[in-house]
C-alpha cells in the first residue's frame, strides 16, 4: 500500500522521509530491539548521572571542608550511612 504524507512517503511497514537532502528509512523494530533501545537509553542516562555525581560530590565536600573539617567528615559519614540501605534495597530488587 502506497500513500503519501506531508512528511514523506509511506510504504508498507517502512517509513521514508526526506531530511536535509538525505533519505532516512525508519522501520518498525521487533520487540527485542525496542527493549534493547530502551536499555541503551537508560544506560546512557545512568552514565550521565554517575559522571555528574563523580564531579559534584568532591566539590560539595570540598566546599563544606573549607568551612569546617569536622562538619565535612560527619556529612560524608551521614551520606554514606543513608546510601547503604538504599543501595542494598536496589540490589535486592534487581536480583
Amino acid at each position: 500500500m502506497l500513500g503519501t504524507t506531508s512528511q514523506g512517503f509511506k510504504v508498507g511497514d517502512e517509513y521514508s522521509r526526506l531530511c536535509f537532502g538525505t533519505i532516512n528509512v525508519q522501520k518498525k523494530l521487533p520487540q527485542d530491539a525496542q527493549i534493547l533501545t530502551t536499555r541503551t537509553a537508560l544506560n546512557a542516562r545512568m552514565r550521565r548521572i554517575d559522571l555528574v555525581c563523580k564531579l559534584a560530590g568532591p566539590l560539595f565536600i570540598a566546599l563544606i571542608d573549607g568551612a569546617s573539617t569536622k562538619i565535612a567528615i560527619f556529612v560524608s559519614l551521614g551520606v554514606n550511612a543513608i546510601s547503604i540501605p538504599i543501595e542494598y534495597i536496589a540490589i535486592k530488587q534487581v536480583r
